[in-house]
């Protein structure tokens, strides 16, 4: 069956909203502040509102990070042809789970679990249980080990695909450089140390067009958690970027990291 597309609308068109202006020269005026720009070559996008008082040589800033994830068809392709050759050397202890988790007692009351929420829950989040449990239970009903992989793997590639969607919000400090642009104070932060420069640049006079380049300077890569970061590429928000995104997502659910 072939999974439909979500078309993820964060904003009203493929162009970023701007915060409008609030008078005719906010710049002069008014603290920096935008909605939802999006990232340049991610799935992301980044509010900011700014405090401070005229001509803004120092602001507070609160930054919201919206990104949303999905794997992709190569990492979905690679996780379901592990979880194939794990099976093959399992096989025994998957019929046993099988047996266990697919008696007629678990099954009347998953089954009872779903009608019961059905009526309280919003359609996306009904049709998410369904779906489930309808793959458990045709895994279930299969009666030989064929069928029963298929069943296994179907599950497991819906799972891959599921879209994450995650918030990060976090508050840095700027110093005014010039008159269109403002950097951080770059320090230690977070379990990793993580050194992070930022710099804001306002790309016209009525205060509309952004862009937010933050780049990694040091992080504490003794701790293991915190192996893998990347150094070569900044991370980049502006104004005027395309914001839509298609992404063939299974389900869409939150994540907390």
């Amino acid at each position: 069956m072939r999974l439909p597309v979500l078309l993820v609308a964060v904003v009203a068109s493929t162009t970023a909203v701007a915060a409008p202006p609030r008078k005719e020269s906010p710049q002069e005026d008014v603290p920096p502040r935008f909605v939802l720009i999006p990232a340049v070559d991610s799935n992301a996008w980044l509010t900011m509102d700014c405090t401070g008082e005229a001509p803004f040589k120092t602001i507070d800033c609160t930054f919201t990070q919206l990104s949303v994830t999905r794997k992709s068809d190569a990492e979905v392709a690679a996780e379901v042809a592990k979880e194939k050759t794990d099976i093959a050397s399992h096989m025994n202890e998957m019929r046993q789970g099988r047996s266990k988790a697919c008696s007629a007692k678990i099954v009347s009351e998953l089954r009872k679990d779903v009608a019961g929420k059905a009526s309280d829950i919003t359609e996306g989040r009904r049709k998410a249980l369904t779906t489930a449990l309808d793959q458990f239970e045709s895994m279930c009903a299969c009666k030989d080990d064929v069928c029963l992989v298929d069943a296994y793997l179907r599950m497991k590639e819906t799972t891959a695909k599921t879209c994450h969607i995650s918030s990060n919000a976090y508050t840095m400090s700027f110093t005014r450089m010039s008159k269109t642009k403002w950097v951080n104070q770059p320090k230690p932060s977070g379990i990793c140390n993580v050194v992070t420069a930022v710099v804001l640049e306002r790309r016209d006079d009525s205060g509309l067009l952004w862009t937010y380049t933050q780049t990694r300077l040091a992080v504490d890569d003794e701790n293991a958690l915190c192996k893998g970061f990347d150094f070569t590429k900044p991370l980049v928000f502006a104004t005027g970027g395309a914001s839509a995104i298609a992404l063939d997502c299974s389900a869409v659910d939150a994540s907390v990291f």
